[in-house]
This record gives structure tokens, C-alpha cells and sequence, in this order.
């Protein structure tokens, strides 16, 4: 796993050279940028992720805040060079951001994802499209076998969403929230890509 560091110095939100262009099976026609050590780019995902509709989705709903959630993305967000989280832009505006986390001791390499989606993307039904872009990105620039999404049971929309992106129901189970601990019922949802 390569190591990136932080510049707090970096603060163009969106710099070229790393866009990467990706046409999916959808009509939507996105364009995929890798999330970079800095400033903006953490805010901007701080400020989606502190968004009250985000914030019910999360298993964490506390909101984050700065400077500690720049710690934060440093740390666990852009400390691995193969699972970078990635912007998806439509007509060069950011719309989302796709998190890939490596889940340890599986047979093969498996992730999981999560999304966050501008506020004023959503339901404009782009969830699916967008999911796909993110698949269709790990097929192409990782080694990633499966991708795992944990959804909250009683929410419905996103289980709608992920299963219109191709995921298949794997199993129901309970995650612990931390502060205060609570167990929240969850589907598991895969997406196998070496099929």
C-alpha cells in the first residue's frame, strides 16, 4: 500500500492532472478525479458529509469538524494510493464522492464503499450512475475483486440505489455506532467485478 502525505499548502480544489475520464453503461457521461492531500477537497467532503440528509444515512451521525476532520482524511481517507477516494463530475462540477475502504482477511481483495452526493445532486436519480462510475473506475485502476455496501435496513432509498447500480443482497447483520453505542440493524450488499 503506497503512502500519500498532506500539504496543507494544496488548495486547489480540483487540479487536472488527476482526471481520469470514464464513459459507463448508463447515459450519463462522467468524469472521475482522484481526491488529493488538500484543504478544499477535504472541506468540500466535510461539508457534504455534515449535511443533515448524509448525516441520518451515516452509521456516525456526530458531525464532523475542522481542523480535526483534516487529521482525519489524512489519515484514513488518502493514506492508501490504490483506494483514493474519487470525486465524480459531471460537466466538470463535482456531484459526489465515492470512499473505498479494504475490508482485512478475505479471500480476495474486497472493499466497501460509500457515497456522498452533493445536496443539490440529489434526486435527480443519479445514484445509480454514479455507483457505476466508481465500479467501473476500480475495475480499471485497482485490483479489487468485490465491493461490499453497508446500508441501514429501514433505509430504503439507498438499498433502491445500490441494487439498481448491479449489487446483490449478501446478508442482514448488526454494526456497533460508536458514542453512544448502539447496535444498528444493516444490509450487505456485493458487487463482485471479476464476473
Amino acid at each position: 500500500m503506497g503512502q500519500l502525505g498532506c500539504d496543507p499548502t494544496t488548495l486547489d480544489l480540483h487540479s487536472n492532472n488527476s482526471k481520469l475520464r470514464h464513459m459507463t453503461n448508463t447515459h450519463e457521461n462522467f468524469t472521475v478525479e482522484r481526491c488529493t492531500a488538500n484543504q478544499a477537497q477535504a472541506k468540500q467532503i466535510m461539508q457534504w458529509r455534515n449535511d443533515p440528509e448524509t448525516l441520518a444515512a451515516s452509521f456516525n451521525s456526530t458531525p464532523k469538524t475542522w481542523p480535526a476532520f483534516w487529521d482525519e482524511y489524512c489519515e484514513e481517507y488518502i493514506h492508501d494510493t490504490e483506494l483514493t477516494p474519487i470525486f465524480v463530475l459531471k460537466d466538470n462540477q463535482p456531484i459526489a464522492m465515492l470512499r473505498f475502504r479494504e475490508i482485512p482477511n478475505q479471500s480476495s481483495k474486497t472493499t466497501d464503499i460509500s457515497i456522498n452526493i452533493a445536496p443539490e445532486f440529489r434526486g435527480q436519480k443519479l445514484g445509480p450512475a454514479i455507483i457505476r462510475t466508481g465500479i467501473e473506475y476500480l475495475k480499471q485502476h485497482t485490483t479489487v475483486a468485490a465491493v461490499i455496501a453497508e446500508i441501514k435496513s429501514h433505509h430504503i432509498a439507498s438499498i433502491k440505489v445500490f441494487e439498481k447500480a448491479g449489487f446483490t443482497f449478501l446478508e442482514t447483520t448488526q454494526k456497533v455506532r460508536p458514542e453512544p453505542e448502539q447496535p444498528i440493524p444493516i444490509n450487505r450488499y456485493i458487487y463482485n467485478l471479476t464476473q
